[in-house]
């Protein structure tokens, strides 16, 4: 190859690879009917080929506009129904309205209805509610004004008897131009941008339209009239031909929404302004995407993780310890941790997550803190410590470790649920030392610690040794949680799945998928966990005679398509038996699994990756496909918000949509049906940034698996009701629900206090005060939160076998007008 072209193509191979695409904004438009024939243009007649915002679009490629136009709606409307309308958190808003309130009468109002916040009823209070909701949504956007444009007579192009006369006329006593002053009042007094859409978009009354072709009264025949001479002119909607034919357009097509040549004036007073400030908003928009930590990052490309639970109440045939067998009878004959690791590496875990410690507080590691453990039992005469034979063998075989100590503890009366609690207040500070004294040895005597599990929470401080000790840990729950449990043992993650929360959710430490929020400012993914033992039934601990429970090789890919494909980590349990060892017939079902998941997704027919908007596979020929998966790179976060797989058999000529999707993350799994094609492609409709994807595979799965699905949802049951004369409306009075029949497996609940008669009128329904829940044996006020006026939700986070009731009591009093309903309840699936 000639030199010199050899050292041009690297010259340009190097610009390709350090080239970074442009920061992209988001721009929410919020606006009337201007607005929302951006994207109707069949509503213009088609008249109209491009919107304002198409057009700046197209001009300023790094923005991304979501159309908020609501069709004939005021300011005053807008405000009142502005929780509803479901804005999202964006780097620009532009506000474009007032014209209808104009038109509808509504009065403009004074600064003092906006300094005071006096509500919808003006259209200086409107805009005061409208501003507010959107610094609450990004503090940090830019936020434009846009006045209301000259209107001239408007006659509806579809519908003759919807028309008006121009703003040349007064309103109920009021001009356009005085909504047009107010908006500038509020912009300079907030210090927002204002474009002047009436006096400088060079849309007048004159050059609206051409001419308005109307009937001459002195003659009875049409004629073409301009302005002002048409404003004099009648126009019967009944009789009359459509005033503004085609040749008539202008600044206007029907006097009043801009043309192409009206919406090119609008979108080049808007670029002008946009451009001095898209390239910070598009900074400060990218920044507010929240990030992974290194140790969260680390942990979402495990993938697979493989739990371990051995207990005493493995002896007992029961999911947690009474107690009730001696531990010097504990000889675990065959224990080997060798043989944990190698049973994890049969199916692709990465990482094992030991519990050290359950609730019964046996500790499998040597320890001076508790008589309760490993050191008091004949294995290995007392010597022997399982964490650290573990720990050796992850080291071994090339896994990480990750480690569950129980917060409770029952030999100190810090019982299931608790947190560690204890019952009696007097013993809360020593058992405190103790377990911070089992952290410290665990996360320094075995490490490096990778995950450490609070089962539902921990009210010990512990943060401390968490940053000192595994400062490259995640952490499960509690005050330092940086993952949130998903809130079942189904093994099934939501979809969508963001990563993303508010803050103060995290904060509680007991945050579940339930929390999610798109437009999240933490970040915290879910762990999906789930017994291997759950087919027809749900045990975490081994028992004789339970194989019948395994999940079969169906159920098992099902459970990894909904975690692992849903972008969430897979931590499916094992289950040692009472000689130490994961049981044949367990290790059996691990490899098939193992196999199976390598056989569908180790060879993929052709990959792509890139930072753009559509990714795009080709084949040569025809090829049948039937899966792709994507992945986004972790360190930049969840940019994807909507996607679309498309197909073609035709060299892209036309496209068919083969999946539509929300949430990537680390991996998203999609099938479909099988489907002939030569080009695939990945298309991503709605993304907070630039979407960064790693991987975008395409695979033709064949197996000899039955693809399966199961029913997932969860119907309502009726569990109570009331009338008029149940509750009082002057004094509170206690009502008490077993819930015991109803919340009997883990997993999350609803309960909904439902009016079935009345619900319309705001002095109808019912109030709560007080409530406690009872659960595991003792109050579980922590385990139930209010979410709504009507409903509560409650967490089930531990597995028991003895009969604990489940029972909530409220104090309820009825609204003064008589109302009659339901009291239903619910368990949450995905």
């Amino acid at each position: 190859m000639n030199k010199r072209l050899s050292v041009l193509l690297i010259f340009i191979a190097a610009l390709y690879l350090c080239w970074t695409p442009p920061l992209t904004v988001k721009w929410v438009a919020i606006g009337d009917s201007i607005t929302y024939l951006n994207d109707h243009p069949g509503e213009t007649g088609n008249r109209v080929e491009k919107g304002y915002m198409t057009r700046v679009a197209e001009q300023l490629p790094e923005i991304e506009y979501v159309n908020k136009g609501y069709n004939g709606w005021t300011a005053t409307r807008i405000a009142e129904k502005i929780d509803e309308l479901g804005l999202e958190k964006a780097g620009i808003y532009t506000v474009f309205l007032g014209t209808n309130d104009w038109w509808n009468g509504k009065p403009a109002g004074a600064i003092g209805d906006y300094v005071n916040g006096t509500g919808h009823g003006t259209v200086y209070g409107a805009f005061r509610i409208i501003i507010d909701k959107l610094k609450s949504l990004n503090p940090k956007a830019r936020i434009i004004l846009m006045t209301p444009l000259q209107r001239g007579d408007f006659v509806h192009i579809a519908n003759y008897a919807n028309r008006a006369y121009g703003s040349y006329r007064e309103k109920n006593g009021q001009q356009l131009v005085d909504i047009v002053e107010a908006i500038k009042t509020i912009a300079r007094h907030e210090q927002l941008t204002v474009i002047d859409l009436y006096h400088k978009s060079g849309i007048e009354l004159k050059n609206m339209v051409k001419f308005k072709r109307l009937k001459d009264p002195a003659t009875g025949s049409y004629r073409n009239f301009t302005y002002p001479e048409y404003t004099d002119i009648p126009f019967d909607p009944k009789n009359d031909e459509y005033p503004y034919p085609v040749e008539a357009t202008d600044m206007t097509y029907d006097g009043l929404h801009p043309s192409d040549r009206g919406n090119a004036a609008i979108a080049e007073m808007l670029v002008k302004e946009l451009k001095k400030i898209s390239r910070k908003a598009a900074a400060q928009d990218n920044a507010n995407i929240p990030l992974p930590s290194p140790a969260q990052e680390h942990w979402l490309q495990k993938e697979r993780m493989m739990f371990v639970c051995l207990d005493p109440c493995t002896f007992q045939g029961r999911e947690y310890d009474n107690h009730s067998y001696p531990i010097e009878k504990m000889y675990l004959s065959a224990l080997n941790t060798d043989q944990w690791c190698e049973t994890a590496s049969l199916w692709g875990a990465k990482t094992i997550l030991f519990v050290a410690k359950h609730t019964g507080g046996f500790c499998w590691w040597q320890t001076q803190t508790s008589e309760y453990g490993i050191r008091n039992t004949p294995w290995k005469g007392g010597r022997g410590d399982v964490l650290k034979d573990l720990s050796e063998s992850c080291k071994k075989y090339g896994l990480e470790l990750g480690i569950y100590v129980y917060p409770g503890d029952d030999t100190w009366g810090a019982g299931i649920g608790s947190g560690g609690k204890t019952k009696d207040p007097a013993r809360q500070e020593a058992y405190s030392k103790v377990f911070r004294q089992q952290m410290k040895e665990t996360l320094t005597q075995y490490g490096p610690v990778h995950e450490v599990w609070f089962d539902g929470s921990c009210i010990i401080p512990v943060d401390d040794l968490l940053r000192e000790y595994a400062p490259d840990a995640v952490v499960l729950q509690g005050p330092s949680a940086s993952l949130r449990w998903v809130g079942n043992e189904d093994g099934i993650a939501p979809d969508p799945n963001w990563y993303t929360l508010l803050s103060k959710d995290l904060t509680t430490g007991v945050a579940t998928a339930l929390h999610s929020n798109v437009n999240g400012d933490a970040y915290a993914p879910v762990e999906v966990d789930v017994p291997l033992m759950k087919h027809g039934g749900h045990k975490w601990f081994w028992a004789p005679g339970t194989d019948h429970l395994l999940m079969t090789d169906e159920e098992l890919m099902l459970r990894y398509y909904k975690s692992v494909g849903r972008g969430s980590i897979l931590l499916l349990n094992s289950t040692p038996d009472t000689s130490g060892l994961i049981p044949a017939s367990h290790v059996a079902r691990y490899k098939a699994f193992g196999e199976e998941i390598a056989a569908r997704f180790d060879r993929p027919l052709k990959r792509s990756s890139g930072r753009r908007e559509i990714i795009e596979i080709s084949f040569r020929k025809l090829t049948e496909i039937n899966h792709t998966v994507l992945q986004e790179k972790l360190s930049k976060g969840q940019r994807v918000v909507e996607y679309v797989i498309e197909g073609s058999a035709d060299k892209g000529r036309t496209w068919k949509t083969l999946y539509s999707g929300t949430s990537v993350g680390h991996k998203k799994i999609d099938r479909f049906p099988a489907v002939s094609v030569n080009k695939v492609r990945a298309r991503f409709v709605k993304t907070k940034a630039t979407p960064d994807i790693v991987n975008f595979a395409v695979y033709d799965v064949k197996s000899k698996l039955k693809d399966m699905d199961e029913e997932t949802g969860e119907y309502s049951v009726v569990i109570g009701n009331w009338d008029g004369t149940t509750f009082d409306s002057a004094e509170w009075r206690e009502l008490t629900l077993d819930l015991t029949p109803y919340v009997s497996r883990i997993g999350q609940y609803e309960i909904n206090f439902q009016v079935q008669i009345g619900n319309r009128r705001p002095n109808i329904g019912l109030e709560f005060k007080d409530w406690q829940l009872e659960m595991y044996g003792h109050k579980m006020n922590s385990a139930i939160e209010q979410i709504d006026g009507y409903t509560f939700r409650i967490d089930r986070s531990q597995q028991t076998l003895d009969e604990f009731k489940t029972i909530l009591k409220v104090s309820v009093k009825r609204k003064p007008l008589n109302s009659l309903g339901e009291i239903m309840i619910r368990r949450i699936t995905y």
